[in-house]
């Protein structure tokens, strides 16, 4: 079995409401379809993590982020009959470069949200995204 570790970074976007922008993993997904989560995704080999996020936020919703801080760093693991991955975490705080932005989601996701702190228990979510989603609201 081969064993590697990957790092992922996640956007922590809040609009000037203070909602944070969830999106909806497509219904075809292999990784937790259907499921809610923070944009964001892999950092490819030797590319720094707030490059990454840049990246990923323009790829999968389309949208300019300056990159302002940590807010959660985690690790969880993921295995097949192949593979076992330690994945590590960071989520940041992000602001839109411009308000007027429009959300463009990619074919990864089917809908997006903007989220009160109240109100993220309504969305389905893994339990990890809900403490990451905690730990960002208490650390902004």
């Amino acid at each position: 079995m081969q064993q590697y570790q990957q790092s992922v970074v996640g956007g922590f976007i809040l609009n000037d409401k203070k909602e944070v922008l969830l999106v909806k993993r497509s219904n075809t997904d292999d990784f937790l379809p259907g499921l809610w989560e923070l944009p964001g995704g892999g950092t490819d080999f030797g590319e720094h993590p707030i490059k990454a996020l840049e990246r990923e936020l323009r790829e999968e919703v389309g949208l300019e982020v300056i990159v302002e801080k940590p807010l959660h760093v985690d690790d969880y693991f993921m295995e097949n009959k192949d593979e076992k991955i330690h994945r590590v975490e960071i989520s940041f705080l992000c602001t839109l470069v411009n308000k007027e932005q429009e959300i463009i989601l990619s074919h990864e996701h089917q809908a997006y949200q903007w989220v009160a702190e109240q109100d993220v228990e309504k969305f389905e979510l893994t339990d990890y995204m809900k403490k990451t989603i905690t730990n960002c609201f208490e650390n902004i």
